[in-house]
């Protein structure tokens, strides 16, 4: 089947429409003319690209020999510049189609495409290959042998993983390697090798330690810049109590409470929360409490809050947590997402509870993959840059 790709959509798939409905087809670029195998009796149709009749003027030659193969990139064969419009627009898009609401003003911060990722969960089989799965396979795609490693990943990281090919015999598993800016290498799970409980990362003169398994913001270049625009949408003053939810390693509380009043985080990962802790301690932060909490349960906060930040996993926040935020009335409710979909369903309800967006930004933390980082300031009130439809 020929079809024409409109545009790119939540997932990172290419939509093209034909009279049997929408197709959805990975690794499309928007202008493609493509023959196409599609799946049958669902709509949307999923849809595998046969031919390149008539290449989009923004298709590019991708430089991995791995890539549709790996499942660890989108958008490799796509102009990064134009990727960047891509994820601007279905940011814009989720909005509209989830949430009602119009967005106007959004900024978009980008990054270097290549070699930015500083944590990677490699899988090694029984033949001894070390790489990735297959898009939607347990199927490992070994790491390229000629050329400088994955393209995404730190070249720390991916020269290390080299030398461990050469003297390692892998089985069936997978182990992790992360590293800083600094050029420190961390891992675990490497047969043979002692595994390493912490990473150490650097950030506005701060240092933070990380537990090896637990989140941490991904992109090398671009970690700081994100924290500096988050800081900057919360914008705390000495009088303010500020409450971090989903707090992870204080990376943001403790930054936060070097200017507010007070801060509370709160986190649901016992490690992380111990790290919180240390971190608040070295950092010489002593007007912030850190607690384990499920918060999307309901953190129970008696105190009159004036400032909330929430950066929650992709699922986003429940109901219940939205509700009892809403409820605190607090001035400013800074919300970061990696989920573009999950942001705007959650948006939409804030909406309705009196809040609007007041700045909007994408940070793209993922280059040459599918994921959109948002990170947006809503403030109670009738001032709004988001409009409803």
């Amino acid at each position: 089947m020929l079809v024409e790709v409109e545009k790119i959509v939540n997932g990172g798939f290419g939509l093209a429409r034909t009279k049997n409905g929408v197709c959805l087809i990975p690794y499309a670029v928007p202008g493609d003319l493509l023959q196409v195998e599609c799946s049958d009796h669902i709509n949307p149709r999923f849809c595998w690209i046969k031919k390149i009749e008539k290449p989009s003027n923004h298709r590019i030659e991708s430089n991995c020999p791995s890539f549709t193969a790996c499942g660890g990139c989108d958008f490799q064969s796509m102009e990064y510049r134009y990727e960047l419009e891509m994820k601007k627009g279905i940011v814009i898009e989720d909005m509209k189609r989830i949430s009602k609401i119009k967005l106007d003003n959004v900024e978009v911060i980008h990054s270097k495409p290549d070699y930015y990722r500083n944590n990677a969960q490699f899988k090694t089989d029984e033949n001894g290959n070390v790489g990735f799965f297959r898009k939607k396979s347990n199927e490992v795609v070994p790491l390229p042998e000629k050329s400088n490693g994955c393209l995404i990943i730190d070249q720390k990281i991916n020269t290390f993983v080299r030398k461990l090919r050469k003297a390692v015999k892998f089985k069936k598993g997978s182990f992790r390697v992360r590293s800083n800016r600094e050029g420190i290498i961390y891992k675990k799970g490497i047969p043979g090798i002692e595994d390493d409980s912490y990473c150490f990362y650097n950030a506005l003169d701060m240092k933070f330690r990380i537990g090896i398994d637990d989140f941490f913001q991904v992109n090398n270049y671009l970690y700081e810049d994100w924290l500096k625009i988050v800081i900057d949408y919360i914008d705390p003053v000495d009088r303010d109590l500020v409450v971090d939810l989903f707090a992870g390693s204080g990376f943001i509380s403790i930054p936060v409470a070097k200017k507010a009043g007070r801060v509370f985080g709160m986190e649901i990962n016992g490690s992380a929360v111990k790290n919180a802790k240390y971190n608040a301690k070295i950092n010489n932060v002593d007007n912030i409490i850190f607690k384990r909490v499920d918060v999307n349960r309901g953190f129970y906060f008696k105190d009159k809050i004036d400032k909330v930040v929430v950066d929650p996993p992709r699922l986003g926040m429940s109901r219940l947590l939205i509700d009892e935020i809403t409820e605190r009335a607090p001035e400013i409710i800074v919300y970061v997402s990696c989920n573009s979909s999950t942001f705007s369903r959650d948006v939409g309800l804030l909406y309705k509870k009196g809040y609007s967006i007041d700045k909007i930004t994408v940070v793209d933390l993922f280059p040459r993959t599918a994921h959109v980082e948002v990170i947006a300031r809503l403030l109670k009130g009738d001032k709004w840059l988001a409009k409803a439809l």
